[in-house]
C-alpha cells in the first residue's frame, strides 16, 4: 500500500482504493495507519507530497526558476 501511494502520490488518491488494496475496509486502513506510522493516511499522504516538493525545489532547474523571478 505505501509503494503504491509513493507512486502515485501526485493524483488524488481515495480510501476505496487503499482499502482493496488490503482487502480490508476503510476502517483498516485507518488502524493500520495508525498503528505502523501513527498517522493517518491524509497526513501520510500530505506529508509525503511534501517531501516530494521539496526534494523538486532542490533540483537545479528549479533553483534557477526561483532566482529568475527575483530579478525580473
Amino acid at each position: 500500500m505505501l509503494i503504491f501511494i509513493e507512486n502515485n502520490c501526485e493524483n488524488d488518491i481515495r480510501m476505496p482504493v487503499l482499502a482493496e488494496l488490503v482487502n480490508g475496509s476503510r476502517s483498516t486502513v485507518f488502524r493500520l495507519f495508525r498503528k505502523h506510522l501513527k498517522c493517518t493516511p491524509g497526513d501520510w499522504i500530505l506529508r509525503r507530497k511534501l517531501e516530494r516538493a521539496c526534494q523538486l525545489l532542490k533540483k537545479p532547474i528549479f533553483r534557477s526558476v526561483r532566482s529568475a523571478k527575483k530579478y525580473p
